[in-house]
């Protein structure tokens, strides 16, 4: 049951499905319940934006696929949303491989605006670029690091070029689940 957050999270943003129960948590060891609590803790936090934007072709999801024989497909993915097409990747880069269980990774988008997102997950990178008419590159204005209170977005950390690789990609870290408000732009 590693994936039981992964699946969470590309359950509700790709499918739309309106919840997630895993067979048998009752007998997950302790840092795989930790872990899915924390995904939990994460989509209840999201839930009122989740839900206001489900149904809307606001929402996508993503995991790595996994076959019937349990074989993980890590490849990257591509996906579109509003006027962005993502490349998602769920190995980190910054991590050893040989440390790092891909089959927990995923993570959902919600669309808020034309260039603005909530990107929410564990273990993905993302790297964006313009599908519509217009100037050709995206950029990244911003990213923070935040979370939900009562239904209302509270900033953290502002994320800089250290951790947006010179404003190349979005990263959410495999070591747990987290948020991130992501602002575009488009140039020449």
């Amino acid at each position: 049951m590693p994936r039981a957050g992964a699946d969470a999270f590309w359950a509700l943003g790709e499918h739309g499905a309106l919840g997630f129960s895993p067979f048998s948590i009752d007998t997950l060891p302790e840092e795989r319940a930790l872990r899915l609590t924390q995904a939990y803790g994460v989509l209840s936090e999201l839930a009122p934006t989740l839900l206001a934007a489900q149904g809307q072709g606001r929402v996508r999801g993503f995991r790595p696929s996994v076959s019937y024989e349990g074989k993980v497909n890590d490849a990257p993915q591509t996906l579109k949303l509003g006027d962005f097409q993502f490349k998602v990747t769920f190995i980190d880069p910054w991590i050893p491989v040989s440390e790092q269980q891909t089959i927990e990774h995923g993570g959902l988008l919600i669309q808020l605006g034309p260039e603005e997102y909530l990107a929410a997950g564990s273990g993905v990178v993302l790297e964006m670029a313009p599908v519509s008419a217009g100037p050709p590159m995206a950029g990244i204005e911003s990213i923070w690091e935040g979370h939900f209170s009562a239904g209302r977005w509270t900033p953290g950390r502002l994320l800089n070029g250290d951790e947006s690789h010179q404003g190349r990609h979005l990263r959410l870290p495999p070591d747990g689940f987290g948020i991130q408000r992501l602002k575009l732009y488009r140039y020449r």
